[in-house]
């Protein structure tokens, strides 16, 4: 019945039942998908709640103190912080999804300590603000695939 919600065309990479924590408004459990085009949340009834592109993707955001915390960034959109044990999984999951179809990698941050304060909410949106992560905090180390750039021949 869940897959029947999914393109025909989109293949799951990663699913696991995750604890979506929203500042300010508490948490909830939800099944997240890591799929070949999207990230889908699916709800307490198992329909889908949220689909979110691969193109609106930020960044990746994690703890270096606390390895079930990870924050997926949406550009222009609330973000998704979740808290799982398998939370290396969702990360290299959300890696190989977003170089499947674009090519790069994407954006890796690394902080010590909590970094719920760094997940852009709705509150946070209604109010014109952005969560814009200090380049300081980037991690290269994280960068798994090589980035190769496209030339065309032209005789």
């Amino acid at each position: 019945m869940v897959l029947k919600q999914f393109s025909d065309n989109e293949k799951v990479i990663f699913a696991a039942e995750v604890k979506l924590d929203k500042r300010f408004l508490g948490s909830k459990k939800s099944q997240l998908f890591i799929m070949s085009e999207n990230l889908r949340e699916l709800g307490e009834k198992k329909i889908v709640t949220r689909t979110i592109p691969l193109n609106k993707l930020k960044a990746l955001t994690y703890s270096s103190t606390d390895n079930k915390e990870l924050i997926i960034h949406i550009k222009q959109d609330v973000d998704l912080y979740l808290r799982h044990k398998q939370t290396n999984d969702f990360f290299l999951a959300v890696q190989h999804a977003y170089f499947s179809v674009f090519g790069k990698n994407i954006n890796v941050y690394k902080v010590n300590g909590s970094i719920q304060k760094f997940a852009l909410t709705q509150k946070d949106i209604d109010h014109n603000r952005s969560v814009d992560m200090p380049d300081k905090f980037r991690d290269k180390n994280q960068e798994r695939y090589v980035e190769q750039e496209m030339k065309l021949y032209n005789p």
